[in-house]
């Protein structure tokens, strides 16, 4: 899996890890994260932090089979592979283990509130930037609107409302 690994320096432009650190998880999902300008993840290492920001399956980029590799995989290997990042961040040295935090939008936000309810060991808050709560609600509301043939079977496919709320960080 490819990341973006940005790091807070000190004003001699040397390496200047705190400790603190962001998993910064991009929406979509079909979107991806890349090593260009972005005003929040600067705010983030002026003020100390080490951000991570995973390429998890069902991103965009890295070919059709890496993006479709995450159809309805909502909260599962998605998110497994955002956990797999988390773990990575810490064993590599960049944040300690009890100052990580997992911040996204839509998507982000969606796979933020879910690491901290699944993972409440691994990260110690989340901010969910108006993240999805309710895949099942979301699903309901995308099937009324157009298109909703293209998005609807990607996140839902053949899983079980049962699974769905399973799925779901509400």
């Amino acid at each position: 899996m490819q990341v973006v690994l940005s790091v807070p320096k000190n004003t001699k432009g040397r390496i200047n890890l705190t400790g603190k650190g962001v998993l910064l998880i991009h929406g979509g999902p079909v979107r991806r994260s890349s090593q260009r300008y972005n005003r929040f993840l600067n705010w983030l290492t002026a003020h100390g932090y080490a951000v991570l920001q995973p390429n998890f399956r069902g991103s965009d980029g890295y070919g059709a089979q890496w993006r479709r590799s995450g159809y309805q995989e909502w909260g599962a290997d998605m998110q497994d592979d955002i956990e797999t990042a988390a773990e990575w961040f810490i064993k590599e040295g960049y944040v300690d283990p009890d100052k990580l935090c997992a911040v996204g939008g839509s998507y982000g936000g969606y796979a933020a509130l879910l690491g901290v309810v699944k993972d409440d060991d691994l990260f110690q808050c989340a901010v969910s930037l108006n993240g999805v709560t309710s895949i099942p609600h979301l699903v309901t509301y995308l099937s009324s609107r157009r298109f909703s043939l293209l998005t609807v079977p990607r996140i839902r496919g053949g899983l079980s409302n049962r699974t769905l709320r399973r799925r779901s960080p509400l």
